[in-house]
């Protein structure tokens, strides 16, 4: 099977008091650059990876620097619209797929403790176009998540923040929930506080 990514990594951080957080400093590496070196490291492969841009796009395809110098399958994609939400980083990512993709994993870009082993495992649980399938944590629904084919084109009637959350309630006999025991697919990085209290 052919699965893609797609980064959402186009916010422009509203809640982070001025600073653009996919720029922050994680263990001395920018946010954005973890997030993108997880979906990098993934066995096997996904192709392609879509990093959806917005807010100070330059500046996050800067701090990309040293990971767009290996080899590898990164693209970029530019959300005009990245103010308006969520949903419109998703909808630019999916028209930015190829053809014969099977499935695509949507992940963010503020949850720099998400690694490939949790991405892997996802795609272990993956069972093609007409899959679903969702990290859950202490009983509860995180990301990312990596959708089938089969639902990109209803996934462009999201709208908003509110991203593909009703696509999970509507199609839910579809859903593949896959249980980890850390909470990683859990924590974003929305503030400053968030942000501190998460380097202790």
């Amino acid at each position: 099977m052919k699965i893609a990514a797609i980064l959402l990594a186009a916010g422009s951080s509203r809640r982070f008091g001025g600073e653009n957080k996919l720029l922050a400093n994680i263990e001395g590496v920018p946010m954005v650059a973890r997030s993108a070196d997880a979906l990098l490291r993934v066995t096997p492969s996904l192709r392609p990876i879509t990093v959806v841009t917005g807010y100070q796009q330059d500046s996050v395809r800067d701090s990309l620097g040293e990971i767009l110098g290996r080899e590898n399958h990164m693209t970029f994609a530019y959300n005009p619209d990245y103010a308006s939400g969520i949903a419109s980083s998703v909808h630019t990512g999916l028209r930015a797929l190829p053809d014969g993709v099977d499935g695509a994993v949507i992940a963010l870009a503020d949850m720099p403790w998400v690694k490939s082993s949790h991405i892997e495992k996802l795609v272990e649980a993956f069972e093609g176009r007409e899959s679903i399938c969702v990290p859950v944590a202490g009983g509860r629904r995180g990301n990312p998540t990596l959708w089938g084919a089969s639902y990109f084109k209803r996934m462009f009637s999201c709208k908003d923040d509110v991203g593909a959350r009703d696509l999970l309630l509507e199609f839910t006999d579809c859903v593949r929930e896959v249980v980890f025991d850390d909470t990683a697919t859990l924590t974003d990085v929305d503030t400053p506080d968030a942000w501190k209290s998460d380097k202790t």
